[in-house]
């Protein structure tokens, strides 16, 4: 059994008459302005991580892709995608790019039941197999 990590925020308010109540909000608007959009929050980063867990001991087939961040430029000519199973020397990849790597993974049998970091490296457009950068990375350990 798991700890349960609750999403919500809570804070007491007073009505029209002075009685104390609960209001509950899934988020405080001035929290949320004040997070940083690359950063999870401790539950974000816990229940990703369960949902990928139960997903891969659930028997499917699947591919993970993981994204450090997007930006709204694809790759030219002096960079290209790559594909990695750690997430040491990542960085962001356009939506574009990203989309590419998910329609691959729909596609292609080299990805089965393994979880990759997408990121850019210097490289050339002949660089740009992804049938290929899946082969090359290990299946998922089924612990």
């Amino acid at each position: 059994r798991h700890d349960q990590r609750r999403l919500l925020v809570e804070s007491s308010s007073w009505d029209a008459i002075g009685n104390a109540g609960d209001v509950v909000q899934i988020l405080d608007e001035k929290t949320l302005q004040n997070v940083n959009t690359l950063e999870r929050s401790p539950e974000e980063t816990y229940f990703k991580f369960r949902g990928e867990e139960v997903l891969k001991s659930s028997g499917l087939s699947y591919t993970i892709v993981r994204v450090a961040g997007y930006n709204e430029s694809p790759s030219g000519e002096a960079s290209t995608i790559d594909l990695s199973s750690t997430n040491s020397n990542i960085s962001p990849v356009s939506r574009a790019e990203a989309a590419q790597v998910c329609v691959s993974a729909l596609l292609d049998p080299h990805a089965l039941n393994k979880s990759v970091y997408i990121g850019k490296r210097k490289g050339t457009a002949s660089d740009e197999d992804i049938s290929a950068k899946f082969a090359a990375l290990p299946n998922d350990s089924t612990t």
